[in-house]
């Protein structure tokens, strides 16, 4: 069975994360995240996080200050890690099929879907989310919430939904009915 590549879009602490784990580890999905680069960037330039958390703020500034020079470079960015992360690993390992963890822009919708990607939209509860946010020590304020990169992608329709509200158990059970779709579907 060849599984689809599959985009994962949501709003922040909604379990894009959980569910590329979940796909990683029941499907064989390799993991990848177009603010993978933009991360090592920001690090490199502004230095390493304190552990456990996550300088929201900085990040969104140094990507969306990094797209108004070039839209695209972090789609590139991640593309080309792809690409070299399949021609590296080509004899080593069988193809993998790809989870992108964090659409968030436009242009990154627009590019999964131009090269066949299953875009699907996890979602979850604003009080739920601002409870991860914290509990996970995420430096956060509810102006987070109504950034650019949250809501963008707010009237883009996916492919498929799943609703993160009720537990992992739930979420994985409604990836699981997703993922026999999808083979149902490469069957035919």
């Amino acid at each position: 069975m060849t599984l689809p590549n599959i985009g994962l879009i949501g709003k922040l602490r909604s379990g894009k994360s959980a569910a590329g784990d979940y796909l990683a580890s029941k499907y064989g999905y390799t993991q990848f995240a177009f603010g993978d680069e933009l991360k090592r960037y920001a690090h490199e330039l502004f230095g390493e996080p304190a552990p456990g958390t996550k300088p929201r703020e900085l990040y969104q500034w140094f990507g969306q200050a990094v797209r108004e020079r070039d839209p695209d470079v972090w789609v590139r960015k991640c593309f080309e890690r792809i690409t070299w992360f399949n021609y590296v690993y080509a004899l080593a390992v069988p193809a993998r099929p790809v989870v992108i963890t964090d659409v968030r822009q436009p242009n990154e919708f627009t590019a999964l879907q131009s090269a066949g990607y299953v875009l699907l939209r996890v979602e979850a509860p604003d009080g739920l989310r601002i409870e991860r946010a914290v509990n996970s020590g995420d430096t956060f304020n509810y102006a987070d919430l109504a950034h650019g990169t949250e809501t963008a992608l707010d009237g883009y329709a996916a492919d498929f939904t799943v609703v993160n509200d009720a537990g992992l158990a739930e979420l994985y059970a409604q990836i699981d009915e997703i993922m026999a779709e999808l083979s149902a579907k490469e069957a035919v």
